[in-house]
């Protein structure tokens, strides 16, 4: 999913303070590849894994959220 925020917006600003907004239960993954724009990777207690990029795009800047969920149980249907 991505968000285009209007013009006031820091994705450096977002990115450094999304982790104290969360709540405690989301950890800042400190194993990724360092990269060149403002990006943080979290995970949850209940393993959610949640990964957030600000990217530039046609001079805007974009808010990138990717995020995975274990809701499922059992195994896959063959």
């Amino acid at each position: 999913m991505g968000v285009t925020p209007d013009r006031a917006f820091s994705g450096a600003d977002f990115v450094r303070d999304l982790p104290g907004r969360l709540g405690e239960e989301f950890l800042v993954d400190d194993k990724v590849v360092d990269i060149a724009f403002p990006a943080v990777a979290l995970n949850h207690a209940s393993g959610i894994i949640l990964d957030v990029i600000v990217a530039d795009v046609d001079g805007a800047e974009v808010v990138d959220v990717y995020a995975i969920a274990p809701c499922a149980t059992g195994e896959p249907p063959e």
